[in-house]
């Protein structure tokens, strides 16, 4: 994510401003620091691109 916004660890929690301009978020649940990614998904081999179906 690039850019100004908050992030709040829970719907309805206190957002709280990130200490930098760009984070990643975790996208396979495998992370020790969620919602952020920490680069677990690496020893998992698991890939950030997953095609759709839809696409031509």
């Amino acid at each position: 994510m690039r850019g100004d916004f908050l992030l709040a660890s829970d719907p309805g929690a206190e957002p709280l401003p990130p200490e930098r301009n760009v984070i990643a978020l975790c996208r396979c649940g495998m992370t020790s620091i969620a919602p952020h990614c920490d680069g677990s998904h690496k020893l998992a081999k698991v890939r950030a691109f997953m095609p759709r179906k839809d696409r031509d």
